[in-house]
């Protein structure tokens, strides 16, 4: 006897009313970029520098809300992104999320 696939069963989320809500940051993956072909084409991801971005700018971030971005441009200027966790501005798992958007470099705009 032939055993049968499973069936799945989609929901169509506009028919239950789920709304998602959030930014959508698209990023190449680490290494892709220069590797040729259509892919190099691509920019890499847009990093936002914490010691000259505006709140808004730093609300683009995961997990960065206004009472966050504020004490971001309060507590200026960082030597290095990682000052964000030592000098007790943004907890680990927020600083973990947003590493790879951040710099503090002069020249990241």
């Amino acid at each position: 006897m032939a055993r049968s696939r499973p069936r799945i069963r989609l929901l169509d989320f506009a028919a239950v009313g789920i709304t998602v809500l959030g930014t959508l940051m698209l990023t190449s993956p680490a290494g892709a970029r220069g590797t040729g072909g259509a892919s190099s084409d691509l920019p890499g991801p847009t990093l936002v520098n914490i010691n000259t971005a505006s709140a808004d700018e730093l609300q683009t971030l995961p997990d960065i809300g206004s009472r966050r971005a504020e004490r971001i441009i309060a507590k200026r200027p960082y030597a290095v992104p990682e000052d964000l966790i030592t000098r007790a501005i943004l907890p680990g798992y927020v600083f973990n999320k947003i590493r790879d958007y951040i710099t503090v470099s002069p020249d990241a705009r």
